[in-house]
């Protein structure tokens, strides 16, 4: 190892290692690469759009009615069948909604908490199911000082067990102008405005 110092004589300088500033001549462009595409992805993520909450209103149908819904129509045996209970109020204002629903306990079964409650009403007073008779009776009702519902949207989602193969029907008991069965009640004049029930026909494999 030379341990002797450098000596310079009038007119000599010491040149500089161009190694490190050659290496960073690389460096820098790449970095510089590097920070437009992240403000190029940090402008996307800024830009786009935010997605669309949830929500329980549905497109009404034109006239007061009840529907029954669910995801599809085929389910096997021990399935989890999900059925929406859908409510378009037409042109009118619900101050309540009265449902009747029957179905065959042969193939189906529901248990008393088989019901939830949707969020068009701040009150559902009345939730009962007869898993032996195969009836669920549901009452849901907007309180005091509220002005009631209206449009389309879910009176609350009945979660059934399938049982056995085959076609099963799930009915909504109305007759128009009975007040004794499935009911809209309008906030107004509280008489049933109910004018159409959609029912379900469900197949299990």
């Amino acid at each position: 190892m030379n341990n002797n110092p450098t000596v310079l004589t009038t007119g000599e300088t010491v040149k500089p290692n161009k190694k490190w500033y050659q290496t960073w001549k690389i460096i820098y462009p790449i970095l510089g690469l590097v920070v437009i595409v992240e403000l190029i992805l940090g402008l996307k993520t800024l830009l786009a759009p935010l997605p669309k909450a949830p929500s329980t209103i549905v497109k009404s149908t034109g006239y007061t009615s009840i529907k029954l819904d669910a995801p599809k129509l085929i389910y096997k045996v021990g399935d989890t069948i999900p059925v929406t209970v859908r409510v378009f109020t037409g042109g009118h204002t619900a101050a309540g909604v009265d449902l009747l629903l029957h179905f065959n306990p042969n193939f189906l079964e529901a248990t008393q908490s088989a019901f939830t409650a949707g969020k068009i009403f701040n009150d559902y007073p009345i939730i009962k199911v007869d898993s032996k008779n195969g009836t669920i009776d549901v009452s849901g009702v907007s309180s005091l000082g509220k002005n009631g519902f209206r449009g389309g949207g879910d009176l609350g989602v009945v979660r059934f067990k399938a049982k056995q193969k085959g076609k099963t029907p799930l009915t909504v008991e109305f007759e128009k102008g009975l007040t004794t069965d499935s009911n809209v009640f309008d906030v107004k004049t509280n008489e049933d405005v109910l004018e159409k029930v959609i029912n379900l026909n469900i197949t299990i494999q």
